[in-house]
């Protein structure tokens, strides 16, 4: 798996389209609009989310999709 981490939601989405209904949830949809800039990281402390329970997300939504990783 990817090190999410260290992407921007923008990176996320454009390699994963259906990561965007996870971020969403974490970060709503004001937050990922606005944070092109941001690294995944800097975003969750930035919005107070537990960054692990994004990235166990993440993970699950690439495994269910197939994503090659």
């Amino acid at each position: 798996m990817p090190n999410f981490r260290e992407w921007t939601p923008s990176e996320i989405m454009a390699q994963m389209p259906e990561a965007r209904s996870v971020l969403a949830k974490h970060f709503g949809r004001e937050g990922i609009s606005t944070a092109s800039g941001f690294r995944l990281r800097d975003l969750a402390r930035q919005k107070d989310v537990e960054l692990s329970d994004v990235i166990r997300d993440l993970n699950d939504v690439a495994r269910a999709t197939g994503m090659p990783w």
